[in-house]
């Protein structure tokens, strides 16, 4: 599974990556990627995607980032809940 997104989602949490290079098993969809913040968009436990956000700067991911992500993932999970199942 590409990135942190595996480890991720046995944690249930926001996952960020000051250094991607410190994860042994870290496949990057960039060479140049170094750091990388993964926000899950969940209905209840039901997982429907992620926003996966990566940098080419160490540690780039401030607090604010976080919580940004993490809103942006409540509006986008909100709304798909709204739509009719296919």
């Amino acid at each position: 599974m590409p990135g942190s997104l595996h480890s991720y989602e046995l944690q249930r949490r926001l996952e960020e990556l000051d250094d991607v290079s410190s994860l042994e098993n870290y496949l990057s969809c960039n060479v140049e990627t170094k750091s990388e913040i993964v926000v899950l968009i969940r209905d209840e436990d039901r997982i429907l995607c992620q926003i996966d956000v990566d940098s080419h700067a160490l540690a780039r991911f401030s607090v604010e980032d976080e919580r940004l992500l993490d809103e942006l993932a409540g509006l986008i999970a909100g709304r798909w809940a709204e739509r009719p199942q296919p």
